[in-house]
């Protein structure tokens, strides 16, 4: 992990979705591991509950009880 920009939209590490966690330890980084720089899932061994490219998506992760996401 470093601070180098990958593509012209960096997207920065923040789990919390309201931007408050600013002393966030991952938070002065790019996010690498976002479909908008770029990355892929190579392979996987098992996508019973949802697609792996859903690791991919930014933005806070979608919880439904009524089906996989």
């Amino acid at each position: 992990m470093g601070n180098q920009q990958s593509s012209n939209v960096p997207v920065y590490y923040n789990a919390d979705p309201t931007n408050e966690a600013t002393s966030h330890a991952l938070s002065k980084y790019i996010d690498l591991a976002t479909s908008e720089l770029g990355s892929k899932v190579l392979s996987t061994s098992d996508e019973f509950f949802a697609p792996a490219t859903n690791l991919l998506k930014s933005g806070p992760a979608v919880k439904d009880s009524e089906r996989m996401t």
